[in-house]
């Protein structure tokens, strides 16, 4: 890790990645509650957020997912200022660094790419920054190609062959169902999750 360069201390490298991304969502999120309520109301939304049980469990025991969320809602907040500023260069290049770090973290990165084609059909003037953020999202599929690194779909196929105890081969075709029950599970133990706290 990058910051066990600078510490030598293997707790400080997974502490504050995690840290800095927590407190990304909560400043992201208190802005874009502002964006639609007076300042208690925001900063209570905020607090709510704050002690969202699921939210503090991801925090605890699901690096990625804090970190993901918090380039998620750092992209998010750039594409609402640059939808009200469509021409602010500052803000379309932190979006595009910000996207090109996301990706060392997990490939939803991607689907920002969704996104912008979204908001681009929505009114918005994002055609350049979505130029670009194609760009960079086929350089790192090439990258990942190229040099033979494991993808998304590859870390679905160890999953569904146990963990490597098996051997089977899986097209991108036999995942998508796999896929989808994945994902009703997820949002199934999710709500079950928040019935329950």
């Amino acid at each position: 890790s990058i910051i066990y360069r600078f510490t030598n201390q293997e707790y400080l490298s997974f502490l504050l990645p995690q840290f800095l991304a927590l407190n990304i969502v909560l400043i992201t999120a208190f802005y874009l509650f502002r964006q639609g309520l007076t300042y208690p109301w925001a900063i209570i939304s905020t607090a709510l957020l704050a002690a969202f049980s699921p939210l503090i469990e991801w925090t605890t025991y699901f690096t990625g997912d804090i970190i993901g969320a918090g380039f998620w809602l750092l992209q998010i907040t750039l594409l609402f200022k640059l939808i009200q500023k469509p021409k602010e260069k500052n803000a379309q290049i932190i979006f595009l660094l910000t996207l090109m770090l996301s990706l060392f973290n997990r490939e939803q990165g991607l689907l920002m790419n969704v996104v912008i084609l979204i908001l681009m059909f929505s009114r918005a003037r994002l055609v350049t920054l979505w130029k670009f953020t194609a760009a960079v999202s086929i350089i790192y599929l090439s990258v990942l190609k190229l040099t033979g690194q494991y993808t998304v779909f590859d870390t679905i196929s160890y999953l569904r062959n146990n963990y490597g105890l098996s051997e089977n081969i899986y097209t991108f075709g036999q995942n998508i169902p796999f896929i989808l029950q994945s994902i009703a599970y997820a949002h199934q133990s999710f709500f079950m999750d928040l019935i329950h706290h």
